[in-house]
């Protein structure tokens, strides 16, 4: 099926953004690192990112869902650009911890900015054949997307229960130190 030609970029943008999350989640809780309101409108980025790469695998390859990427990444990318020019000044040592040397929302500005390259080079990618590749590992699209759609909810809906801890329904704090329940 046509469609379903050139999904190894939307494959590689899926991993990329819910490991991200992945990552977050982790400095989240073993660093107990609470996210900002930046940091947690750049996660919002990142999630409907990874939403438009599971419809592209899920339903095949359709410009909405890339355009539903590519309008994601520069929201995510303009969030994590605000926050990097908050700590711009000479001496301010930036928010939360580095992650191989880099704070996370520098980390956020490049792979959202890798991620439009991706979506805009993807043309050129759709003759890997991600079905071949993934029968290699004795799965297929189907099971695959099945697993991550499993994991994008289950990421999601945690996200959402740890704002509540952390905000409840009022302003996140700016430098958030404990969770408000």
């Amino acid at each position: 099926m046509e469609n379903q030609r050139g999904l190894f970029i939307d494959f590689v943008i899926l991993s990329i953004a819910l490991g991200a999350n992945i990552i977050a989640l982790f400095y989240q809780f073993y660093f107990n690192e609470l996210p900002c309101p930046l940091c947690l409108l750049q996660r919002v980025g990142l999630f409907f990112i990874a939403f438009g790469a599971l419809m592209n695998l899920r339903l095949g390859k359709q410009f909405k869902y890339d355009f539903i990427i590519i309008i994601s990444s520069l929201y995510s990318l303009t969030v994590a650009m605000r926050q990097v020019f908050l700590h711009i000044i000479p001496g301010d040592s930036g928010y939360g911890s580095k992650f191989l040397s880099l704070h996370f929302y520098t980390w956020n500005d490049i792979i959202s900015f890798l991620f439009i390259i991706l979506i805009s080079i993807s043309p050129m990618f759709k003759n890997i054949n991600l079905e071949s590749l993934l029968s290699k590992m004795l799965l297929s699209i189907k099971k695959i997307t099945n697993l991550f759609f499993v994991l994008f909810l289950t990421l999601l809906v945690f996200n959402i229960i740890l704002v509540y801890l952390e905000c409840g329904f009022n302003q996140c704090p700016d430098n958030p130190v404990n969770y408000k329940y």
